[in-house]
């Protein structure tokens, strides 16, 4: 039953995808509360005369995935200024 129902799933979210309103946040991946805040503050911000807006994205979530393991056990733990053993 589970593969059916991500069949159908996928055949839906085809279907729906271009309907959807692009500033909708809710029930959609990769979206959250925080980019809707974001983006009304931005929103409104701009619709004030002269103002503009500078905006950096920095995605963090795969950063540590990147790390090689043999590199990071050379180097010596110096968290809080405690002393490496």
């Amino acid at each position: 039953m589970k593969a059916f129902e991500k069949l159908v799933l996928a055949y839906l979210k085809d279907i729906t995808g271009s309907l959807l309103d692009p500033f909708q946040f809710a029930y959609r991946a990769n979206r959250s509360v925080d980019d809707a805040v974001i983006m009304h503050y931005i929103l409104q911000h701009l619709d004030r005369t002269g103002n503009y807006a500078r905006i950096l994205f920095v995605d963090f979530s795969s950063a540590f995935n990147t790390i090689m393991p043999d590199l990071l056990s050379d180097k010596p733990p110096s968290v809080s200024g405690l002393p490496a053993s």
